[in-house]
């Protein structure tokens, strides 16, 4: 591969993280509007998982890429300037 693919792959999979990271900021601190979001999100849903191969959960995403478990993801998610630190910190190359 080229190097500019590898650059361009690079910023992709950083934009990703931080995207994913400032939604998950947005989606816990409005608990009122976004409650069922945030049911999904933390995986509450009753009922039977129909058959197939499982993909790999959305917030476990987040959790291997900045290296903490999912409670503590949801304990930055609710504080502002905590998201905002590790979307600064991804962007700029500190935590990949």
């Amino acid at each position: 591969m080229k190097n500019s693919v590898v650059e361009w792959r690079k910023k992709l999979v950083t934009t990703i993280k931080a995207r994913k990271l400032e939604y998950v900021g947005h989606i816990m601190r409005n608990e009122r509007r976004y409650g069922l979001l945030q049911n999904i999100l933390q995986g509450k849903i009753s009922g039977k998982r129909g058959p197939g191969q499982r993909t790999n959960p959305w917030l476990k995403n987040l959790a291997a890429w900045f290296s903490v478990t999912t409670t503590a993801l949801f304990r930055a998610a609710a504080n502002n300037v905590v998201i905002a630190r590790m979307t600064i910190n991804t962007r700029t190359g500190y935590a990949l």
